[in-house]
């Protein structure tokens, strides 16, 4: 794939633009310093790439699961996913990880979740599901996406076996790339380590989510729960704080 840098601030803005009102976009909607043929053949190539794609019943252009990872991939940088340790490991009991995951789950507006080392699973924020229209309009999708997290001990043997490295948030765009399931969202998902518990936590949610938001979340409520200062997003100088 070959794409030129307006190709890809043009998914950007799409991007953007959809997550912000749900409504596909048009190239009249774009604001860039060139013609709205420029634009209609930029958006052009990008459905060609797969990128975007045309809803039957509209003349704007939604963005996919791929233009979602070239997204994530161009957008978000490695340094804004680093969890920071605490100077020195604390105790903790498994009310300590609920009640971080409640957090999580009422900020991001997604799904928490948390698999520790015993095998013990948590989750919360089935309910946001529904405030997503990804989820309202496919309701066979969440379906499958709720019977897997209630079959805890396959959820869990799942989430084990991908690999997520301590202190790295990863994203996931899209779940078939990592789960053998076909379920249409995304998660986040990182280790994490006290001096008793250790284990993943994480969110699944629309992909349509606020990636840079949601790290940040992630970030700051691991970092509470290992001992450490919460640290800000370290963020590209180019890219807004979506």
């Amino acid at each position: 794939m070959s794409l030129h840098a307006r190709q890809i601030e043009v998914l950007k803005a799409v991007i953007l633009q959809y997550r912000e009102n749900g409504i596909p976009v048009g190239s009249k909607c774009l604001d860039f310093d060139v013609s709205s043929a420029t634009i209609r053949n930029d958006m052009s190539r990008l459905e060609q790439e797969g990128l975007i794609v045309k809803p039957h019943t509209s003349a704007g252009r939604v963005p996919t699961l791929e233009g979602y990872r070239l997204f994530v991939n161009n957008f978000v940088e490695e340094g804004m996913l680093v969890v920071r340790s605490g100077e020195e490991e604390i105790l903790l009991d498994e009310d300590n990880i609920y009640q971080a995951i409640s957090s999580i789950s009422q900020k991001s507006n997604s799904i928490a979740f948390a698999v520790l080392d015993n095998n013990t699973t948590y989750y919360l924020g089935i309910s946001h599901l529904l405030s997503h229209s990804d989820f309202r309009e496919n309701l066979e999708n969440t379906s499958e996406l709720i019977s897997l997290l209630e079959t805890k001990h396959v959820f869990a043997k799942m989430i084990n076996e991908i690999e997520i490295q301590p202190g790295q948030i990863r994203i996931f765009v899209g779940l078939e790339k990592v789960l053998p399931v076909h379920i249409n969202c995304s998660m986040m998902a990182v280790q994490f380590s006290t001096q008793n518990i250790s284990g993943v936590i994480g969110v699944l949610g629309s992909v349509h989510m606020d990636y840079f938001q949601i790290a940040q979340i992630l970030k700051e409520e691991i970092e509470k729960l290992q001992g450490g200062n919460t640290s800000p997003v370290l963020l590209n100088p180019g890219v807004e704080n979506i």
